[in-house]
């Protein structure tokens, strides 16, 4: 899911929060939900935005945790490594563990990508097909 205003779009703060509701609510309880790529622009740090992002991913683990619907893999996807100057792929991914580590585990996946040399679109293909079958194994036929 893309969501619109929540980024650097510019809409009425009604808007905002009205995505902002939608989307807490498609978290916690879409039960065919079984990842979220969080998309970071790899050249700047986590923005407050994303640090709300943050925070309403995990809520969502733990409410459908409390409610037994199929919990959901996260996965952090750092963009435009190839635009980036100075910094290493080590430096962006330490300097976002060190801004996350209050919203999110240490253990979430960050995955370096870039679309000019496709650096990175194994790895999330990889949680995709992991995805595709987790959710698939868990739908029932009834």
């Amino acid at each position: 899911v893309d969501v619109p205003g929540l980024g650097y779009a510019q809409v009425p703060e009604k808007a905002r929060t009205d995505w902002r509701t939608f989307l807490e609510k498609y978290l916690s309880t879409r039960s065919t939900l079984s990842i979220v790529f969080h998309l970071i622009d790899s050249r700047h740090p986590p923005t407050p935005v994303d640090h709300e992002i943050f925070d309403l991913v995990s809520l969502a683990m733990t409410q459908r945790l409390e409610q037994n619907i199929n919990p959901i893999s996260f996965v952090i996807v750092l963009t435009k490594a190839d635009k980036r100057e100075a910094r290493t792929d080590a430096e962006a991914i330490s300097d976002l563990h060190l801004s996350i580590s209050k919203h999110i585990p240490e253990t979430t996946p960050i995955i370096v990508t870039s679309s000019e040399t496709r650096f990175g679109r194994d790895a999330i293909w990889r949680y995709l097909s992991k995805a595709a079958v987790l959710s698939s194994s868990s739908i029932s036929t009834t």
